[in-house]
């Protein structure tokens, strides 16, 4: 994904909202609500290199951690270093709640995977939450995922990022296709796992990359696609949007982020009635 950006986290049915950014960028959005942080990367033998993060802590009052990894061509991660890695990720001020490992490229399901999301579950502390961002279930010629790939890794962590973004698909049609079959996908696991958290990366950035282009990937055509699919279980406290967004995100696209949650909260409220 594009190293300069950072994540709009919209807490959909759960009141108020979050960001995932940079810790340079939280005066830059300021939000009410908790924020996920840049908050430094780890190498292939766990060893974990952090951020200076007290500025972010005194700042918010719930955290997240984006802890990065770039593999190295065919890199396994060892469960010895997963070991590591959750020990040092303890070293996180208390303020951070939940750690979440963006490991790339993932382009489908590794045997070595879980065995090192184990452990460093094992180790990381139980009042933490351990989540990992993951190419989408479908659709994606690279992306090699499925759904029972998909829950060897929700039996293993506590939930899942599903970045649906950076697709390079050069038509809104494609991509509106591509989001209706994530969520019909993503329905069935939250029914399926309903004590782990699955967020939607969606988004909501301007920059035009090789692996995006705004006029196919974008909120409008996510929308559209989310509609045609959604389902109950997208009304759980488990599931949230998450809005990948660039340095030149405007007010109308967070306006435009805002008005998903909200639609989300009155299809819930409906279907209670």
């Amino acid at each position: 994904m594009p190293s300069l950006l950072f994540h709009l986290l919209s807490t959909a049915v759960i009141a108020g909202g979050a960001w995932y950014q940079t810790l340079e960028q939280l005066d830059k959005f300021p939000t009410p609500g908790p924020a996920i942080i840049k908050a430094g990367s780890f190498s292939s033998n766990g060893a974990l290199k952090l951020k200076p993060l007290t500025e972010a802590c005194l700042r918010r009052i719930r955290l997240a951690a984006w802890i990065t990894r770039k593999l190295n061509h065919k890199e396994k991660l060892s469960p010895q270093a997963g070991k590591r890695l959750g020990k040092e990720l303890n070293k996180l001020p208390l303020c951070f709640s939940t750690v979440e490992l963006d490991i790339e490229p993932l382009f489908q399901y590794a045997e070595w995977l879980p065995l090192f999301l184990n452990a460093v579950r094992q180790e990381l502390s139980s009042v933490r939450k351990l989540h990992v961002a993951l190419e989408p279930p479908a659709g994606l010629e690279e992306s090699k995922w499925s759904e029972e790939d998909y829950s060897k890794i929700l039996e293993t962590i506590d939930g899942i990022d599903v970045m649906l973004y950076d697709t390079a698909l050069m038509f809104p049609l494609s991509y509106k296709k591509l989001t209706e079959q994530v969520v019909g996908k993503l329905g069935l696991l939250l029914t399926k796992f309903e004590k782990r958290e699955i967020w939607l990366g969606l988004p909501t950035y301007q920059d035009r990359t090789k692996l995006h282009s705004p006029r196919v990937e974008n909120l409008i055509v996510a929308t559209e696609g989310i509609k045609a699919s959604i389902a109950p279980a997208f009304c759980s406290k488990n599931f949230q949007f998450v809005f990948f967004a660039g340095y030149d995100m405007t007010p109308e696209d967070k306006t435009k982020a805002d008005a998903l949650g909200d639609w989300l909260r009155e299809y819930c409220d409906s279907i209670k009635e």
